[in-house]
């Protein structure tokens, strides 16, 4: 399995983390997804095991993750 280059970038708003991917996750376009809506992505239901998580969206390179814990950024963000 190849290594994933990520950086985390936290946003003003403590529930949204924002991660730079050394990959391209969606080639054209966006989506967002809130937990519990089917997703046919193996990445976006990894990342939904994740206690917290409530939403994923992305774009391009771009993975943000929204959480309703109170557990740190820095907590989710690992796990991600």
């Amino acid at each position: 399995m190849k290594k994933l280059e990520i950086l985390a970038t936290p946003f003003e708003d403590k529930s949204l983390c924002r991660f730079t991917l050394a990959v391209n996750l969606v080639e054209e376009g966006s989506f967002a997804i809130r937990k519990g809506v089917r997703s046919d992505s193996k990445l976006v239901n990894k990342i939904f095991e994740i206690e917290g998580v409530i939403e994923v969206t992305s774009e391009s390179n771009y993975l943000i993750v929204r959480k309703d814990t109170e557990l740190s950024r820095r907590e989710v963000g690992a796990n991600v």
